[in-house]
C-alpha cells in the first residue's frame, strides 16, 4: 500500500518517476535515496507564506504534481511531493497529518484532540527495517513571500530527518 499512488500523490506519473530516478541515480541504498529526495525537496520547493497569511492556502493545488510545477506550497504539498518521490523510488512512504506548534499555532489548543486537530503534514519512510520520520517543510528555509521566491539556504539541516518520536513530539 505504501508504494502505491494515492490521492494527490502521483507516484506513477512519468515526470515524478523521472525526477526520482534523477535525484537517486548512483545511490544504492534506500536510506541515502531518502536523504537525497528530502534534500531536493528542501532545496527546490518554497513555503508559500503569502497563502498562509491571506488564507488562500485552502485553494492551492497541493498535489505532488501541483507542488512540483508551481515550486511552492504549504506542508501538504511538501509532504505529498516527498511521498510521491519516495514511492517512485520504490521506498514505502506515509503522509502523516497532525498538529504542530509553529507557523499557524503558538501552543497546543485547549482540549487538544489528536483525532480532530490537524494543522501540519510530514512523512515517514520505511528504511532499514523501521519507519523513519522526516519533515521536509521544517528542514527547508525557502519561502515564497510578497509575491517572490526568496531563496535562503534551502536545506537548513537535518533537524527533522530521522528525528526520534520523543523529540518530534515536543512540537509535532
Amino acid at each position: 500500500y505504501y508504494k502505491q499512488p494515492s490521492y494527490n500523490i502521483q507516484s506513477d506519473n512519468q515526470e515524478i518517476i523521472d525526477l526520482a530516478a534523477s535525484i537517486t541515480s548512483r545511490i544504492d541504498n534506500d536510506y541515502d535515496k531518502a536523504v537525497a529526495i528530502h534534500d531536493w525537496v528542501c532545496n527546490n520547493i518554497y513555503y508559500d507564506r503569502d497563502s498562509v497569511r491571506d488564507g488562500s492556502y485552502v485553494n492551492l493545488d497541493t498535489s505532488a504534481l501541483g507542488t512540483l510545477h508551481s515550486k511552492k506550497s504549504v506542508c501538504d504539498g511538501y509532504s505529498n511531493l516527498t511521498t510521491a518521490l519516495l514511492r517512485a523510488a520504490n521506498i514505502p512512504s506515509k503522509r502523516i497529518t497532525g498538529f504542530a506548534i509553529g507557523v499557524t499555532a503558538n501552543s497546543w489548543p485547549e482540549n487538544f484532540d489528536p483525532k480532530r486537530d490537524s494543522n501540519h503534514a510530514w512523512n515517514e519512510a520505511w528504511l532499514n527495517g523501521r519507519w523513519v520520520i522526516l519533515d521536509s517543510t521544517w528542514d527547508s528555509g525557502n519561502v515564497w513571500e510578497n509575491g517572490t521566491f526568496a531563496k535562503s539556504d534551502g536545506l537548513r539541516g537535518y533537524n527533522y530527518f530521522d528525528i526520534s518520536p520523543d523529540l518530534l513530539s515536543s512540537d509535532h
